[in-house]
């Protein structure tokens, strides 16, 4: 196994997936700060799931957030898959991204259409 292999696979145990009442759980338990890393492999699950896929995040123990994780949310949602944000910490609550794209359920919900600034 390659050095690369043995942090693929010690990145996969600190997410622990789930499934309860027709929605997949996704725990990220063991970390505090999603890093680049952690970020492509959710976007690896993820991108595997169907449309109409009900994912929950369970962020319980991160308190820090790449910019990169809500553009990864974005993606995916455009897939059609559901993705809700739970138990999420008063850190990640103030970012701006949370604030613009997470409605009080705590559902990821995108704009409808982009923003392009005109000219000044």
């Amino acid at each position: 196994m390659t050095t690369s292999d043995k942090l693929r696979t010690e990145r996969r145990s600190r997410l622990t997936i789930s499934k309860s009442s027709g929605r997949h759980v996704l725990r990220l338990d063991n970390i505090q700060a999603l890093d680049h890393s952690d970020v492509c492999l959710l976007k690896e699950w993820l991108s595997d799931q169907e449309s109409g896929t009900k994912v929950s995040l369970n962020l319980s123990k991160v308190e820090y957030l790449p910019s990169g994780f809500f553009g990864m949310l974005h993606d995916i949602s455009d897939k059609g898959v559901l993705i809700t944000l739970t138990n999420v910490s008063d850190a990640i609550k103030k970012q701006l991204w949370f604030q613009r794209f997470i409605q009080p359920n705590g559902l990821f919900s995108p704009p409808k259409k982009a923003w392009i600034p005109g000219p000044a």
